[in-house]
């Protein structure tokens, strides 16, 4: 995508959110080379019963970080579902859990019919993502188990008039997808930075 001081881009993908008085005029061309992602964390295939339904047993639970945050432990108790509504449940008592209730992120729970198994989604993008399962009990039948899934930040470059700019280090840590070039940015070649200031999605 191009775009230049004063927020046009030519790619509707592209959203200019900010520019100072150190941000010089002209046209920037954006290279991405990877898109930033979130923490997606999937599980092992579901052992069901001959209902097709999966047996979760007494005293079940798991510590859980998210997004950077202390371990919270979660606990349940024993039950009988279908895949679906396992996996409604468990998105549930995540988000609800009253320390993770107070971050910013959420997680998406599914079940995947096509490998019989959940996917555990962060809403963050970014290397601050992360789905991190541990002191997993009592959930062999639903496929969980101790592992960890981390977002990654955007990568690519910024050029004008041939000097190029790393973006993925000016990544925002808690959303990846966000690029904040600093006021003091230098170019690969040591120069100072035109897209200095430069703010966008």
């Amino acid at each position: 995508g191009v775009f230049s001081k004063g927020g046009q881009s030519d790619n509707s993908l592209i959203q200019v959110l900010n520019t100072t008085d150190r941000t010089q005029a002209g046209d920037f061309e954006v290279f991405l080379t990877s898109i930033a992602e979130r923490a997606v964390l999937n599980g092992g295939a579901m052992t069901l019963d001959g209902n097709g339904e999966v047996v979760v047993g007494a005293g079940a639970q798991f510590d859980l970080v998210l997004n950077g945050s202390e371990a919270v432990t979660l606990s349940f108790g024993d039950g009988t579902y279908t895949p679906q509504a396992f996996a409604s449940m468990l998105q549930s008592a995540i988000n609800n859990e009253p320390t993770l209730q107070a971050l910013p992120g959420r997680i998406e729970v599914v079940f995947d019919s096509a490998t019989s198994s959940l996917r555990l989604s962060s809403s963050q993008f970014g290397r601050n993502s992360e789905i991190t399962l541990s002191n997993v009990v009592g959930f062999d039948n639903a496929g969980l188990s101790a592992s960890t899934a981390r977002g990654v930040d955007v990568q690519g470059r910024l050029e004008i008039d041939g000097r190029r700019l790393d973006l993925g280090a000016f990544a925002d840590a808690d959303d990846g997808r966000l690029v904040r070039v600093s006021n003091f940015a230098v170019t690969l070649d040591g120069q100072p930075a035109d897209a200095r200031g430069l703010e966008f999605r």
